[in-house]
C-alpha cells in the first residue's frame, strides 16, 4: 500500500506538503504544477488517505453519492483541471463518511439503487440526465448550469474571470491581448472568447486576428 513517503519521494516535495495537497488544505502555498503531480501521483499509486482506509474496515455509512463524470477517465491525464475536481469530491466525502462510487458517463452506470445524492461533473447528455433523475432526485451539476433545469449546480463564472484578465493586462500595460482558447460545441465559441472578444473590444486591446480557437483540451494550446 502507497504511503505518504513514497508520493513525496517520487514527487520531490517533503512529506508535509503531501499531507496538505491531499487534505486540500487552503492555506498552502504550492504552484499548480506541484500541486496537479501530487494528485497524479497520488493516483497512480493508488493512495488511500487514512480516513479512506477506516471506512474500508466495514463503517457503515448513512449517505451514498454516486459521482458520474461525463467525459472519457483519460482525458484527467491530459487536463488536471478535471483530475482536481474528481479529488476534491473523493477528499470531502472520505473526510465526512460518505460512501462514494465513481464512474465515467461513456462506460455506463452502476447497477447500484441506494444512492442518496448525484453528482455530475461536466455537461450531461439527456440520456444521462434521464437515468440520473430515475435513481434520486437530488442531483447536483459541476463545472455546469443550466437555467431552469431546478437541480443545484456549482459552476465558475468564466465570463466575469475573462474581463479580469484583460483589466489585469490592461493595469500592467498591455494593450494587445490575444486569445487561445477552446469550443466545447462544435461552431460554438466557448464563453470565456465571447466574453474576452466583447470586452477586449470595448476596452480596444483585442482584434479578430488575435483570436484563436482550436480543440476544448488544455494539451491542444500546448
Amino acid at each position: 500500500m502507497a504511503t505518504l513517503k513514497d508520493i513525496a519521494i517520487e514527487a520531490g516535495v517533503s512529506l508535509a506538503t503531501v499531507s496538505r495537497v491531499l487534505n486540500d488544505d487552503p492555506t498552502l502555498n504550492v504552484k499548480e504544477e506541484t500541486k496537479h503531480r501530487i494528485l497524479e501521483i497520488a493516483e497512480k499509486l493508488e493512495y488511500k488517505t487514512s480516513s479512506a482506509r477506516k471506512l474500508q474496515t466495514g463503517a457503515v455509512n448513512q449517505h451514498h453519492i454516486l459521482a458520474i463524470y461525463s467525459y472519457q477517465q483519460e482525458l484527467e491525464i491530459n487536463d488536471p483541471y478535471y483530475l482536481a475536481i474528481r479529488h476534491g469530491i473523493e477528499t470531502q466525502c472520505e473526510k465526512l463518511g460518505i460512501e462514494l462510487t465513481n464512474c465515467y458517463e461513456h462506460s455506463g452506470l452502476p447497477d447500484i439503487k441506494n444512492v442518496t445524492g448525484i453528482l455530475i461533473v461536466g455537461k450531461p447528455t439527456p440520456a444521462l440526465r434521464a437515468a440520473a433523475s430515475a435513481l434520486t432526485d437530488n442531483i447536483c451539476f459541476i463545472d455546469f448550469h443550466e437555467p431552469g433545469s431546478g437541480y443545484d449546480a456549482v459552476d465558475i463564472d468564466l465570463a466575469r474571470i475573462s474581463k479580469e484578465i484583460i483589466d489585469f493586462y490592461i493595469n500592467q500595460g498591455v494593450n494587445r491581448i490575444g486569445f487561445i482558447g477552446g469550443e466545447d460545441e462544435p461552431g460554438k465559441a466557448d464563453i470565456r472568447e465571447v466574453a474576452f472578444a466583447e470586452y477586449g473590444r470595448l476596452k480596444q486591446v483585442v482584434r479578430e486576428e488575435d483570436i484563436w480557437r482550436g480543440g476544448f483540451f488544455q494539451f491542444v494550446g500546448l
